[in-house]
């Protein structure tokens, strides 16, 4: 089988708007547009054409049911003319491109050319007479009949063993996750919808509408907070195996990516605050977000060749497959262990509490099975002399380890953070109290907000939940913070700053604990999380890094920047679940994290990038593909991944 390929969760989809002029069933003669072989993007349909408007959802149908079928996969592409192609095979230069396998297909219709071209692997399942027979009773009639949607429904169906007039099949639902086993596990290739992605809808940044705009800042957010999350992780394999001299450049490259993304997510943050940006200033912003993504893409890109270069991990396989199987032979006991802290947790504290932890211990399980299954193919691959797969199988593994040993930790580590927080919550209280006695001495027309503050606070000790700790910490520094606006008039400057001193070590303590666990919870599920979590702690990390710069020197300023950083990790957390719970259909347990969360979690590494034609972006993640990218096995930019190993591929087609 070929390598995995991961389907992203697409947040800056464009809908074709362009239209062929069409009168009485004829095309008007148009002059065709060279189109270049295409990077899909992970789209199942793309429509440069703009001849499917409205009639997409017909054919993710039949996509989906040969799918279900089969486990082929169906890609369609429709462009003007094939011209742009440097070796005339069309089809095959964007199947390579794309890093197809061996039961991917891509069809690609030239509308205006009238011409079409079909790429199948050279070890498709189905012989070159039987896909010739298909071609020319079922494809040809209907595209000379200029029915293009019916075309590639009549294909997908015919590629599944229907009759021609049989029709799609039954459908996949919206909530539905196509599975794929391949390999080293079983991984998604398909989310919750086969996304359309026009090309021609990307406009130019001069001329796309503000909407386009917001559209392509929420993907490229997304992707490459991804891919910079992969590359992470990565660095860390690399480090430990080349050391840190040979991966500085690396270092440097994610560490500049880091800051612009940071960078990014803040002006995100601008644009979502309560204060409204005039039209010509979120535009202007929304482009800086676009340019920062852009720029930092770049400097991830430019060390997929040099890394490729490095990570040669066929090389140590014998050792490396040892080690990795000892390290997850230690987990199974590690994951009863942390099972049996959760149990310990769930009793002493409420739902909310451990929110963020909730089903660690069973997708950590689910990560052990597949590193197993990783295992036992690269096995297989060792011994049939094909060190490409099997490092690939290996790197799986290793990814999967990683990450269950990290739903592993954040059990633990939220269990100490709540006994910090529950040690802290009686003496918090007490302050609050003493706060509340000083407010009461004083007359109640001193200041026009004591009386409501007041009543704030006496809510919040009344409210605190002790089985909530972290929440009820927070509740009560609130309270603090509105009873000290309220006294400040009343309390000297001084005064004021060693209140916030006082209380500016449980603060900021607080919004650590707080971070780390979102942190942990959106890093192990991130295939399913959106952009609005992802720049909620991406400003909670800023404002705790604020308050921890200017704790020396401006407690009070410093203990707004924690407060704040502590009400965005709750936000961040609240987003991240409701995302989750959509992408699983609301059972509580992270279904992504076998599909589009394994697609998160190890397609960095297991994304086709094509060599140097990797990107961060739709496939891969990390540099151009992630650390380990696109050429475990010395594989070139027509092998990535071993994919089209089997003697590349084979194409059809002619003019209809």
């Amino acid at each position: 089988m070929g390598a995995e390929i991961k389907l992203r969760k697409a947040f800056f989809v464009l809908l074709a708007s362009l239209t062929l002029g069409i009168s009485s069933g004829f095309l008007v003669a148009t002059a065709a547009t060279a189109d270049e072989p295409v990077d899909l993007h992970g789209a199942y349909i793309l429509d440069n054409s703009g001849v499917v408007t409205g009639k997409t959802s017909q054919i993710k149908a039949a996509l989906d049911s040969l799918f279900s079928k089969t486990g082929i996969k169906l890609y369609v592409v429709y462009v003007d003319s094939f011209e742009g192609s440097a070796t005339g095979a069309w089809a095959n230069d964007t199947a390579q491109l794309n890093g197809f396998g061996n039961d991917d297909v891509l069809l690609a219709i030239a509308t205006e050319d009238r011409n079409y071209q079909v790429s199948y692997s050279s070890d498709f399942s189905l012989s070159e007479a039987k896909t010739d027979e298909i071609e020319s009773k079922v494809l040809v009639p209907k595209l000379r009949d200029s029915d293009y949607s019916g075309a590639a429904i009549a294909f997908a169906g015919a590629l599944a063993g229907d009759t021609p007039n049989s029709g799609t099949g039954a459908s996949s639902s919206a909530g539905s996750f196509p599975w794929l086993p391949v390999g080293a596990g079983v991984v998604v290739v398909g989310g919750a919808s086969a996304y359309l992605y026009s090309k021609r809808r990307k406009k130019s940044i001069a001329t796309a509408s503000q909407q386009e705009l917001d559209r392509q800042a929420g993907g490229l957010l997304v992707n490459l907070d991804d891919a910079i999350t992969t590359s992470e992780q990565e660095l860390g394999f690399a480090t430990a195996q080349f050391g840190e001299s040979a991966t500085k450049q690396f270092s440097a490259a994610l560490a500049s990516a880091k800051s612009k993304i940071s960078d990014a997510f803040k002006i995100k943050q601008q644009l979502e605050d309560a204060e409204p940006e005039t039209p010509d200033n979120k535009r202007k912003l929304t482009i800086e977000i676009i340019q920062l993504c852009n720029q930092a893409s770049e400097e991830l890109n430019a060390q997929t060749k040099a890394f490729n270069d490095l990570r040669q991990l066929e090389q140590n396989l014998p050792e490396t497959l040892s080690s990795t199987r000892a390290e997850l032979k230690e987990l199974g006991p590690a994951i009863n262990d942390a099972s049996k802290t959760f149990s310990d947790l769930k009793v002493r504290y409420s739902t909310n509490a451990i929110r963020a932890i909730s089903g660690n211990s069973d997708q950590a399980s689910k990560l052990v099975e597949f590193a197993q299954k990783a295992l036992d193919q690269a096995d297989k691959s060792e011994a049939a002399k094909d060190s490409a797969s099997a490092a690939l199988s290996l790197r799986s593994a290793q990814q999967s380890i990683g990450q269950s040993k990290q739903l592993i930790a954040s059990i633990s580590a939220l269990g100490s953070d709540l006994d910090d927080a529950s040690s802290k919550l009686d003496s918090s209280i007490a302050d609050l109290k003493q706060d509340i006695a000083e407010a009461n001495a004083l007359p109640s027309d001193s200041t026009s907000g004591l009386v409501p503050a007041i009543a704030g606070a006496n809510a919040a000790i009344s409210n605190a939940e002790p089985r909530d700790p972290i929440a009820a910490l927070s509740s009560i520094q609130n309270a603090a913070k509105g009873l000290d606006a309220a006294l400040g008039q009343a309390r000297t400057e001084q005064e004021r700053a060693q209140k916030a001193k006082a209380a500016l070590a449980t603060a900021i303590s607080n919004a650590r604990a707080k971070i780390s666990a979102t942190s942990d919870f959106l890093a192990t599920r991130r295939g399913s999380v959106g952009e609005v979590a992802r720049t909620r702690i991406s400003e909670a990390r800023r404002h705790l890094e604020n308050a921890s710069r200017l704790s020396s020197t401006d407690p009070v300023s410093a203990l707004t920047e924690a407060q704040t950083a502590g009400d965005l990790a709750d936000e961040a957390l609240d987003s991240a679940q409701n995302d989750v719970s959509s992408w699983s259909g609301g059972s509580g347990i992270d279904s992504s994290i076998l599909g589009a969360g394994l697609g998160g979690l190890l397609g960095g590494s297991l994304g086709s990038g094509g060599g140097s034609q990797g990107s961060p972006f739709g496939r891969g993640g990390g540099f151009g593909g992630g650390f380990g990218g696109p050429s475990f096995g010395g594989g070139t930019s027509s092998s990535s991944f071993g994919r089209g190993s089997g003697g590349g591929r084979r194409s059809s087609g002619g003019r209809f």
